[in-house]
């Protein structure tokens, strides 16, 4: 089942009763700025049937809610029990407590930033996806830590190489070599379907 909403003032706490939809598996919202990466991040906890957020525009802060290690919406979650007040929209206490170590998503499309933060939770928790569509301009600072990371052994986009279903590539503003799009070189051309990567930087 798909839900479609163009131009409203839905809220967190409106994406909290979506949540509960069980059958629901496409989420289109557009123009729709009332809804945070909080409300983005409830339904992808409540609902494991989720195959598409659609265009969405503040997924890599979607990933931060979920995975990152600082995330207040994180720590907020695995109280709910002990504390359901916590968060100022209601968190669906029907489903789990905890966040899914993965999520069924098919198709990532934003015109928005990918950090490389949020590549390495794209690649880790979101195995399913088949369409990927983003912009990757890391900054200075990211740059940095991405290089100095001894505990990652992959650099930036090569990260993509886990993601073993994906068939559909969209990538704008990258640099071939320094971001290590070039080590996925050789799956781009054997088992990808579609690869749009129309600016380097």
């Amino acid at each position: 089942m798909m839900l479609q909403v163009c131009s409203s003032n839905i809220t967190d706490s409106t994406m909290c009763s979506v949540s509960k939809c069980s059958r629901l598996t496409d989420v289109e919202l557009l123009d729709n700025d009332h809804v945070t990466p909080v409300g983005f991040a409830q339904l992808l906890r409540a609902n494991s049937a989720i195959k598409s957020l659609g265009r969405c525009n503040v997924f890599d802060l979607v990933l931060q809610a979920l995975y990152g290690k600082n995330s207040i919406y994180r720590r907020c979650v695995s109280k709910v029990e002990d504390n359901p007040t916590c968060w100022s929209f209601p968190i669906n206490r029907s489903v789990s407590s905890g966040i899914p170590d993965f999520l069924r998503l098919e198709s990532v499309d934003t015109c928005k930033k990918i950090s490389p933060t949020g590549i390495r939770h794209l690649a880790r928790r979101c195995p399913f996806v088949r369409h990927l569509n983003f912009r990757y301009l890391p900054t200075d600072q990211e740059e940095h830590d991405e290089q100095h990371d001894e505990n990652n052994n992959r650099r930036h986009l090569a990260h993509l190489l886990e993601l073993h279903h994906l068939s559909s590539l969209g990538i704008v503003e990258c640099d071939f070599f320094g971001h290590s799009l070039f080590r996925c070189a050789w799956a781009l051309t054997m088992n990808f379907s579609r690869v749009l990567i129309p600016f380097f930087a």
